[in-house]
C-alpha cells in the first residue's frame, strides 16, 4: 500500500470516528421543558407503533429525535396511550424532527412527527 492509499484510508477512518461521534453525542435533543418532554415521550410512543419493519425489531435501524419545536401557540390535546385513553394538554401545536439511523451510527433519512399524527418524510 503506497502513500496515498494510506492518507485516503486514515481520512476515512476519521471521518467515520467524527460521524460515530457526533451521531452518538451531538445529535438529539437536550434541555427540554416539561411539555417538550411529554411531547417527545409521545412521539417515541408513536415511531414505535407506526415502525413494525423487521429491522427495526433487531434494533439494526434506530431513531433519535434530533429537534422539537412549537408551531402555534393554539393549546391542543392529545390521546397519548390508546389503551388508557390517557391525553395530555399542550399550550401549543409541536412538532418533532426524527432522525433514522443505520447501526446508531449512519444517517439515512429524517421524518417529521407533529401534533395532528402526520408524518412526513423527506
Amino acid at each position: 500500500m503506497g502513500k496515498r492509499e494510506k492518507n485516503y484510508m486514515f481520512a476515512i477512518v476519521a471521518m467515520l470516528l467524527l460521524l460515530a461521534v457526533k451521531s452518538i453525542f451531538l445529535d438529539g435533543v437536550n434541555d427540554l421543558n416539561a411539555e417538550e418532554k411529554d411531547f417527545s415521550q409521545y412521539v417515541e410512543q408513536t415511531i414505535e407503533s407506526s415502525e413494525k419493519w423487521a429491522l427495526n425489531k433487531s434494533d439494526a435501524l434506530s431513531y433519535k429525535i434530533v429537534k422539537i419545536k412549537k408551531t402555534n401557540e393554539e393549546a391542543a390535546t392529545i390521546i397519548v396511550d390508546e389503551n388508557e385513553k390517557r391525553s395530555l394538554e399542550f399550550s401549543g401545536h409541536y412538532t418533532a424532527r426524527v432522525r433514522k439511523y443505520i447501526l446508531w451510527i449512519l444517517p439515512y433519512g429524517d421524518f417529521s412527527i407533529s401534533m395532528e399524527n402526520v408524518k412526513e418524510e423527506e
